[in-house]
């Protein structure tokens, strides 16, 4: 398989008879900033799916299931660093030049962001990639800063020291270097998730709920008899809605928190999957259609 480095929208690259079979998803990480990580200039949840499904549009069924969905690389800075520095253009002013931009190590908010968006990357259509060092909690602004030696459990680090030197105007401090075994066990557990559900590699892609209001969203993967369903809320309040689920009678196992259930359906009754999501929360749901 040849992997294109095309940071544009590329269809006369990426074709059934290539010469590329995929690329660096970049257009993938432009619309991942736009909403998940921008604060007072985010996209509504509306804008989100447009993005996307322009991207879908673009390639064929079978290239769009091998794009590799990255946020960062060696391009570009952290994506701890993008959350912690966010509404600018993507790979835009993460260096010394801007004079507002924190170099230092982001906090446990902008960590538990990067959950959400890597629960998305492993279940959103494509090849997740991950950056060597984002599942451990490494930080750094653009090129050389995102390109640290990678971060190891079984080593002692020094603090990395950012002052005036630095040529950074701010973001000043001592910061612990090591492995954030929080986020690390979160990357365990989404990618044991993906691994394990061959839905989440093969199944076709439907949105199923929207809300601008409150950004939240849900999709669904389907393949042969079992449905994955993903639900996101990035926004600061609560929201429960329903999503409609295929067959009358359906086995639910939520998968990221555990719990289980049976859903009985009806053409009367308008049943579905119930969802409840508090703020900056994501389920991912199996469902198993028995009849």
């Amino acid at each position: 398989m040849l992997v294109a480095e095309l940071w544009k929208l590329s269809p006369k690259f990426i074709t059934k008879n290539g010469p590329f079979d995929s690329l660096m998803n970049y257009n993938f990480a432009y619309v991942v900033d736009k909403f998940f990580i921008a604060r007072k200039k985010r996209i509504t949840t509306s804008e989100f799916i447009d993005e996307l499904q322009k991207i879908d549009k673009t390639y064929p069924k079978q290239n769009l299931d091998v794009l590799l969905n990255l946020v960062d690389s060696h391009d570009t800075e952290r994506i701890s660093s993008m959350i912690a520095n966010p509404d600018r253009k993507y790979d835009q002013g993460a260096n010394e030049q801007n004079p507002n931009y924190n170099p230092g190590k982001p906090d446990s908010a902008d960590y538990h962001i990067q959950k959400l968006i890597a629960a998305f990357q492993m279940t959103y259509r494509g090849a997740p990639m991950i950056y060597y060092g984002d599942e451990v909690g490494m930080w750094g602004a653009d090129d050389p800063h995102d390109r640290k030696p990678m971060v190891w459990a079984n080593l002692k680090y020094d603090d990395e020291v950012i002052t005036p030197l630095s040529g950074f105007k701010k973001g000043f401090g001592s910061y612990k270097v090591g492995v954030n075994e929080n986020l690390l066990n979160f990357y365990k557990k989404i990618i044991l998730i993906r691994n394990n559900n061959l839905t989440l590699k093969l199944g076709n892609m439907k949105f199923l709920y929207s809300n601008n209001k409150n950004d939240t969203f849900a999709f669904s993967r389907t393949y042969k008899n079992k449905e994955v369903v993903a639900a996101f809320n990035i926004g600061t309040k609560k929201d429960s809605f329903y999503v409609p689920v295929r067959g009358k009678k359906i086995i639910f196992k939520e998968l990221i928190n555990g719990g289980k259930g049976l859903i009985s359906a009806s053409p009367e009754s308008k049943a579905g999957l119930s969802i409840s999501l508090q703020p900056l929360s994501v389920k991912i749901y199996k469902l198993t259609v028995l009849k």
